[in-house]
């Protein structure tokens, strides 16, 4: 067989542009398993910290402890490139144990009023702790900040928290990007989230609320 059908055993993948690898990394559809490829050499150590789209999910998985799941949102959070913009940010923790604090949720979404341009989604687990204990959700309060950059936001299954949305500004137009809100199994401050729809949020033309 000639050696160009059989191959010559050179890395030609790693010889691509970033863009082109983020674009294959993208379609992993999980930001673990994206960087777990920074071990396959030096040129692929940095890439996965430029991806365009984080996924950390899978909100099903029984056996992946929800502190770990927590801490690796975290690392990967601050590992990505500074100069990065995120086009797409989805956190979906996995049904187990214990519950995801409110800080951890809160350093999230201001992580995705920096540097998100394009869609969030934030999935948490339900209601109970891994000892079957109801967690009451009255002292779980989660700041959303503006996220100028945010063309959809949808927050699922978050009961185990309450969502409080910043006082509308003077100047008006703090969501100025929000074309689409989802909030479906979520506690919010009523007359907060009033606020914000009626003078915060110009472009928005899909809104969803159920089970608030």
């Amino acid at each position: 067989m000639a050696a160009d059908q059989a191959g010559d055993g050179a890395d030609h993948i790693s010889g691509l542009p970033d863009e082109l690898l983020n674009g294959i990394l993208v379609h992993l559809r999980c930001t673990a398993e994206a960087a777990r490829t920074s071990v396959l050499s030096r040129r692929w150590r940095r890439v996965w910290t430029t991806l365009p789209e984080l996924y950390f999910c899978d909100e099903h998985e029984a056996a992946e402890p929800v502190v770990r799941a927590q801490d690796r949102v975290d690392a990967a959070l601050d590992a990505l490139a500074a100069a990065t913009t995120v086009s797409r940010l989805e956190l979906k923790m996995p049904y187990s144990s214990s519950h995801v604090a409110p800080e951890r949720v809160s350093s999230w979404l201001r992580f995705a009023s920096r540097r998100l341009a394009g869609e969030l989604h934030l999935l948490l687990p339900c209601g109970h702790g891994g000892d079957g204990v109801k967690v009451e959700p009255e002292q779980r309060r989660v700041a959303v900040p503006v996220c100028a950059g945010a063309t959809a936001i949808s927050f699922h299954h978050v009961m185990s928290h309450t969502l409080r949305f910043p006082p509308p500004t003077p100047a008006g137009g703090a969501f100025t990007a929000l074309a689409t809100l989802c909030i479906l199994q979520a506690r919010v401050d009523g007359p907060e989230l009033e606020g914000v729809l009626s003078s915060a949020c110009p472009r928005l033309k899909k809104l969803a609320l159920l089970g608030i």
